[in-house]
């Protein structure tokens, strides 16, 4: 005969398995079923406090605990949103353990953490398969991370972010989406501010549609503050699509883009991004139209264009564009901060201030206080650094004879003035030094 104890009778700070019932019930033979509802549980340690085993288990919430699958076939989608309406008004964390889950996510809370490294989110054909979105409020501290995303070749979003703050989507592979792996916007009538995608693979990794972007920012509404971080855009028309302001890009790399790396008509600060493209070509159209962007290109690249959008709209002459034997660029370049690399076969027209540098010697002699120097080939701009020194000198020069006052430059070259002339026969050499 079994004897069914429920716990939650028996004194919790025992453990609940001291009971007279439950020894005699064992001395006998008699099997045990336990209901549990208050096991006590102390942990190890100085200063621990004891609780129970449920309230421990419920420190956790898994989307496993309200009926999602996780084999790939079954719609898990309502199991996770009651997860994730479960969660205190304080907040908190929902895992999803190993598993692929047919579902669409919508979070409509703040302060919610899903968690899923070894889960997979497949798509069950609602569009997007993620959304962070409140209609009539802004979501804030919401935290995405660790999840593939399989958009299974249909033509929606991977992750869309709306007016919402405070949002990290974090070391995420989005994939097999043929519309954007991730947008942030606005929903018209609130904005989208302190965004942070980091760590992310976002594969399009079927043929996407001719309008999508790996990262899409501002479109449908207005974005602020958005800050991509290390991740890597592949198969997508446009890598960044940024249609908003105050968006900064750090060491981003975005591979095989068929028509523009970065289009940018906000603020956007793009550095040390890296382009590795088999597909740069001369029918591809690079365009960056703000930011400040490295692009280093295989060896034997053929490109186009490579444009600004605007002359001067590079801050600090920061851009920066390096290509491995360029072998033919054209017909446009147009960049503040200038080309560098191993160039050969170079055709169109080049609109750049050059990053080089330059050295020689100048020599004044005899009543002379002032020596010109003239380029082999003329400077873009006057706005070059340079810097020269007294080097050696012949006969006995007047005191000061080494001493620079002044150096005036131009496009064509510059001219160095010293304090006092060398006198008699006696000469000074410079060496003088050109940065740009």
């Amino acid at each position: 005969m079994a004897t069914t104890i429920k716990i939650s009778q028996l004194p919790p700070a025992t453990g609940a398995l001291s009971s007279s019932d439950v020894v005699a019930a064992v001395q006998s033979g008699t099997t045990v079923k336990a209901t549990v509802a208050s096991f006590g549980y102390q942990p190890a340690g100085a200063g621990a406090v004891a609780t129970t085993v449920q309230a421990k288990l419920r420190q956790t919430i898994s989307v496993m605990d309200f009926g999602a699958t996780g084999n790939g076939t079954t719609d898990d989608s309502t199991a996770i949103a009651n997860a994730i309406s479960s969660l205190p008004s304080t907040g908190g964390t929902v895992t999803f353990p190993s598993g692929t889950y047919k579902c669409n996510i919508s979070v409509s809370r703040s302060d919610v953490r899903l968690v899923g490294y070894g889960a997979v989110l497949l798509s069950n054909n609602t569009d997007p398969i993620v959304q962070i979105y409140q209609s009539g409020d802004i979501v804030s501290r919401v935290f995405f991370e660790g999840f593939k995303i399989n958009g299974n070749g249909l033509n929606i979003v991977g992750v869309k972010i709306i007016k919402a703050t405070q949002v990290n989507v974090s070391n995420c592979w989005i994939y097999g989406c043929k519309n954007h792996g991730v947008q942030i916007t606005g929903d018209g009538t609130g904005s989208v501010t302190q965004i942070l995608v980091e760590n992310c693979r976002i594969d399009a990794s079927t043929p996407a549609t001719s309008t999508a972007a790996g990262i899409s920012i501002g479109g449908g509404g207005v974005a602020t503050t958005v800050r991509l971080w290390n991740n890597y855009i592949t198969n997508y028309p446009t890598s960044i699509d940024d249609a908003g302001v105050n968006t900064v890009g750090l060491g981003n790399i975005y591979e095989y883009a068929t028509n523009a790396v970065i289009s940018s008509a906000g603020a956007g600060v793009y550095i040390g991004d890296w382009v590795e493209s088999g597909s740069m070509y001369s029918t591809n159209h690079y365009l960056i139209k703000d930011g400040r962007t490295t692009i280093i290109s295989p060896h034997g690249a053929n490109i186009a264009n490579i444009a600004q959008g605007a002359a001067g709209q590079f801050p600090n002459k920061q851009n920066r564009i390096f290509v491995e034997d360029l072998v033919a660029l054209g017909p446009t370049m147009l960049i503040d901060g200038g080309i560098q690399g191993y160039q050969t076969a170079v055709g169109g027209t080049v609109y750049a201030q050059a990053p080089k540098t330059l050295r020689g010697e100048c020599e004044i002699s005899g009543a002379n206080t002032s020596v010109a120097v003239t380029f082999t080939n003329a400077e873009p701009t006057a706005t070059y650094y340079l810097t020269a020194t007294p080097s050696t000198y012949a006969g006995t020069p007047a005191a000061g004879s080494n001493r620079i006052t002044q150096i005036t430059k131009t496009t064509a070259g510059f001219t160095l003035y010293i304090e006092t002339a060398p006198v008699g026969g006696a000469t000074v050499r410079f060496n003088w030094i050109l940065v740009r």
